[in-house]
């Protein structure tokens, strides 16, 4: 009997080595991932996870920003300028267009991770 339960110890040993977790939002750095772009507007997922902000961003155009897990939202300007806005799961957001050459950081200043999706609106587009 010892001989069996030195096998099944040493096989549960190497299943709990080899089991891996998928990864979630809250387990991910900061990362923005690509769903569509067209003429008319480029859409994307942003994580964000608290202490990794995105660095100098710009938006040439006017963005909708629709929170699919809410918090806060720090946004600080390049000079230092900085505001802290409340993203609500489900609602959406008009965020205006940045002026050319001027960058902020955005961070998640919640204890969670912070997901969105952006739409960027590039101009008006023909109606087929």
């Amino acid at each position: 009997m010892k001989i069996i339960h030195s096998i099944l110890a040493g096989g549960v040993l190497l299943f709990s080595s080899t089991v891996s977790f998928a990864a979630t939002p809250e387990t991910q750095t900061t990362h923005r991932e690509l769903k569509l772009e067209n003429e008319c507007v480029k859409v994307w997922k942003t994580t964000i996870t608290p202490g990794k902000p995105l660095q100098k961003v710009n938006h040439p155009h006017p963005l909708v920003v629709i929170p699919l897990h809410g918090g806060d939202v720090m946004r600080k300007e390049q000079e230092g300028t900085q505001f802290v806005e409340t993203f609500k799961e489900g609602d959406a957001y008009w965020i205006h267009k940045d002026k050319k050459n001027e960058f902020h950081s955005i961070s998640d200043s919640s204890k969670d991770f912070l997901e969105v999706m952006v739409v960027e609106i590039k101009g008006a587009c023909p109606v087929s």
